[in-house]
């Protein structure tokens, strides 16, 4: 099975937009009215504010494709561009959802190795 994780950058903002929308919708529309949903996912996955988000030097991000179908994204923040308390020297996964065709395949795991792997990078 080919598995790709290709680091992301500035010009991938619309296929990160396009893809966080979905796994969050997938996710979580379920437990929210449709108009609060609507509304969250205009902002969070504007493609300009990802854009500003992927430009971020603190925040890495890495897209899942899996036999050439897009799969999921992975975001790892580092300093200020944590959403949490923090101690020096760590890192914050703040999003890694899979849409619902790849859950239960391993594929969150390649994600998770892959922040680990980051995280023991930035601590050396």
């Amino acid at each position: 099975m080919a598995i790709v994780l290709k680091k992301c950058g500035p010009a991938d903002a619309m296929e990160v937009a396009d893809i966080g929308r979905e796994t969050y919708r997938q996710t979580f529309e379920s437990h929210y009215d449709a108009d609060v949903m609507a509304q969250y996912l205009d902002r969070a996955f504007d493609p300009d504010a990802v854009a500003c988000e992927l430009g971020n030097p603190q925040s890495d991000f890495w897209l899942l494709e899996v036999e050439g179908q897009m799969a999921d994204y992975l975001k790892v923040n580092r300093g200020d561009a944590q959403t949490e308390s923090r101690e020096e020297g760590s890192i914050e996964i703040e999003r890694i959802d899979l849409l619902k065709a790849f859950q239960g395949q391993g594929f969150g795991r390649v994600l998770f190795d892959r922040a680990m792997a980051f995280a023991r990078a930035s601590n050396s």
